[in-house]
Order: C-alpha cells, then structure tokens, then sequence
C-alpha cells in the first residue's frame, strides 16, 4: 500500500511537471507570435523605425512597462486593472511616432496582457476601443487642454462600451458593477500624466 500511493504520487507530480511546462511552451510561443508580428510589421511597414535602434527600444520599453504595471496591479492589489491607463501608451507613441504604430502597438500589448486579466474578451473589448478613441482623439498634442479633452472622451467611450457589453452579458441595470466607473475616471486623470512622460522621453 504504501509503495502504491508513493507510485500515484510519483505519477502525479511528472503530469503536473508535464502540464507546467507545456503551459510554459505555449506562453513562450504565443509571446513569441506576437513579438514577431511587431517585429515584421516596423520591418515592413517602418522600415526607419526598425533599423533605428533607439526608436525599437524605446516602444519595447513602453510595452514593458505597461506589461509590469498590469502585472503589479493583478499580483499585489486587490485594484481592477481598468485602473492602469493602457491609453498612455498609444498617446506617447502617437506623439513620437505614428497613428498606425501606436494603434498597432497597443493591440500586440493589449493581447500580451489579456492572458493575465479574469476576463480576457472584456478586457481586449474595451482596451481596443479606448485605443482607437485614443489615436483618433489625439491628431497631436502641443497643448495640455488637448490631452484633457482626449482623457475626457476616452472615460466616456470606457463607460459606453463597459456599459453596453454588461447589458448585453446580464440584461439586468442591477447586475452591473458601478464601482468600475469609479476605476474608468482614475484611470482619465492618471493619463493627464502623458504629458509631463513626454516631456521627459524628449530629454531623454
């Protein structure tokens, strides 16, 4: 008996060494994909930006530091992640780029960081949507009133389209978490800091 239950056990961790390491395989592939398709999209479409070192750092970094933030807010708060401002992102590379390059960027980020959220599609639904509002808001950004206005309206399509996608999945007002709102208009006021980011990108 006792030789049997040590040969279950046994048999028991190689499965579940098993199964980690093919979870691992498929993130290391799917982070793989996705990086890829950057990569060949500033190859064949920026060409300028994929042979300048410094630009490809720079929006690898921006991505990193998105990716951390979600992460942090995931692991160690009991916040919602619509609290991080993913607009930031496509605002700064906007700013120094291009419309294309940061709508493009924001969406290979925002399917990196959908593999940690409760509630992927939700997630992708709304990031897509507050990243296109972003882009189009925002022509370009040489005064403060400009970055309000674009925060501004990225709050309202946050609340639309979380508010229509809770009605079409509950089809109950009373099921609707409000306090998400809550986190949509921190998340406006947390974007006005782009400006002040852009400054200090430039110097750098």
């Amino acid at each position: 008996q006792v030789l049997n239950s040590l040969k279950r056990e046994t048999e028991s961790r190689i499965s579940a060494g098993t199964k980690h390491n093919l979870l691992l395989a498929g993130q290391i592939m799917l982070i793989t994909s996705l990086m890829l398709l950057l990569f060949l999209f500033l190859l064949l479409f920026r060409p300028q930006t994929f042979y300048d070192f410094r630009s490809v750092l720079f929006v690898l970094l921006m991505m990193l530091m998105m990716v951390s933030l979600a992460m942090l807010v995931l692991r160690y708060t009991s916040l919602s992640v619509y609290i991080v401002p993913f607009a930031i992102l496509p605002i700064i590379v906007r700013t120094f780029f291009d419309s294309r390059t940061a709508l493009f960027v924001h969406i290979i980020t925002v399917l990196l960081i959908s593999f940690m959220v409760p509630n992927p599609f939700e997630f992708v639904l709304l990031q897509l949507t507050i990243g296109m509002t972003a882009v189009y808001s925002l022509k370009d950004l040489t005064q403060r009133s400009q970055l309000m206005q674009a925060s501004l309206l990225i709050v309202l399509t946050y609340c639309l389209i979380y508010l229509s996608y809770s009605l079409i999945i509950d089809g109950d007002v009373n099921k609707i978490n409000w306090t998400v709102f809550f986190y949509f208009l921190i998340n406006g006021l947390l974007l006005l800091f782009a400006y002040g980011l852009i400054y200090i990108f430039e110097k750098l």
